[in-house]
């Protein structure tokens, strides 16, 4: 289901049309919520679309004692959050309600603690940092993100994972038109800033 489309300028004077769409089969199939984006360069339309998906859900930690929140861009885990890490996420939640500019704390460092995340979203698909979709990437995971875990607070966190896990895509469900608003904001700040 798309959620949203943009239109951005390259660096180099090139366009992009970028759709941003949920995949409602994945969330029912794998209870994960998994998100592609596709840009297509305008002057060219016959050109092979760039397509990157990231995928956020929990899983049981080692030993069952707790979950976490994985996420994965292109299959390749880029950070997995305890969700049992209160002040982690307290702070992540707290920089991505407080940036407004680009000198802000960023929300993305805070998720990607511990881990080389520019390092992988550097060379998915060989997308430097400065184009549009590496911004959208960025961009999608800490709005995404940011709802899940908002969601998981009102959530009766007694019931299954399964359980769980389907009530917070209801949620994220939802919520997607103010996810696809924060990340078109991000996204036009990322690229500004060129990357």
């Amino acid at each position: 289901m798309k959620l949203h489309d943009f239109n951005f300028e390259g660096q180099n004077g090139e366009s992009y049309q970028i759709e941003f769409a949920l995949d409602h089969l994945a969330a029912l199939q794998r209870n994960a919520a998994r998100v592609t984006c596709l840009g297509i360069y305008k002057e060219n339309p016959t050109a092979d679309p760039i397509e990157i998906t990231f995928t956020m859900e929990i899983a049981q930690m080692d030993g069952g004692q707790g979950e976490t929140l994985d996420i994965f861009v292109e299959d390749r885990l880029i950070a997995s959050i305890p969700l049992d890490d209160h002040d982690r996420i307290e702070r992540f939640l707290e920089a991505e309600q407080e940036q407004t500019s680009p000198f802000d704390k960023d929300p993305w460092e805070i998720l990607t603690e511990g881990m080389d995340a520019e390092a992988v979203l550097d060379t998915v698909d060989g997308i430097p940092l400065g184009d549009p979709m590496a911004c959208l990437i960025k961009a999608g995971i800490v709005s995404t993100a940011a709802q899940f875990l908002t969601c998981r607070e009102s959530l009766d966190l007694s019931l299954g994972l399964a359980k769980k896990t389907r009530a917070l895509l209801t949620c994220l469900g939802q919520n997607m038109a103010t996810i696809a608003i924060k990340t078109a904001l991000r996204t036009l700040r990322c690229v500004a800033m060129l990357g």
